[in-house]
């Protein structure tokens, strides 16, 4: 069972294009106009006053470390780093479905908080027997002090899996896998 320990959320106008589609725990979450790959942007806003940018900072820049925080993430190797960016490996496993395959770009930037973003680094393309190479996947997590204590969150995501998935998980994900997501880091970082 998950729960979100927010006390609050900044409530702010849904971006341009995007629709409230729901507000729980503090969180308010977005879903976007749908893409011309097909796929369907989610977004969410959240103020976590347990939680510190330092803690953000020291845990979450570890790209290898994201398989132990997410559930659907069951691999994370990062095979090369240039410059800023870390190419890491993942593995995405759904209950039902092939397990997902893909490289990321993954960078962090620190001006006005912190931003950990990716996007899918297309060079990738043979997935290992069984798999399904990721369709899209990109994002990012900004973290930025809150005026009350604590840290604003922000969580953006465009994910398509590739492949064929029934629909009903796609609406799981766009529900109650994209607020796992974030419950999971919440968790996972107030227990460093």
């Amino acid at each position: 069972m998950y729960t979100l320990l927010v006390l609050s959320a900044p409530t702010l106008a849904a971006p341009a294009g995007y629709d409230v589609s729901s507000t729980t725990d503090g969180c308010t979450f977005y879903t976007g106009p749908k893409s011309a790959a097909g796929t369907t942007p989610l977004l969410a806003e959240c103020t976590w006053p347990d939680v510190t940018l330092e803690q953000l900072d020291a845990h979450f820049s570890k790209w290898e470390s994201h398989d132990e925080v997410f559930s659907a993430i069951a691999s994370s190797q990062v095979q090369k780093t240039e410059g800023g960016t870390a190419y890491v490996h993942q593995v995405h496993a759904a209950k039902g479905i092939s397990e997902r395959e893909c490289v990321l770009k993954m960078t962090k930037s620190t001006a006005g908080g912190l931003k950990f973003a990716w996007t899918l680094d297309p060079s990738f393309t043979t997935p290992a027997e069984g798999r399904v190479l990721v369709e899209k996947d990109d994002g990012y997590w900004q973290f930025t002090a809150a005026p009350s204590g604590g840290v604003q969150v922000t969580y953006a995501l465009d994910y398509g899996p590739g492949g064929s998935v029934p629909y009903l998980l796609v609406r799981w994900f766009q529900g109650s896998g994209f607020t796992a997501a974030i419950t999971e880091l919440h968790d996972w970082i107030r227990a460093r």
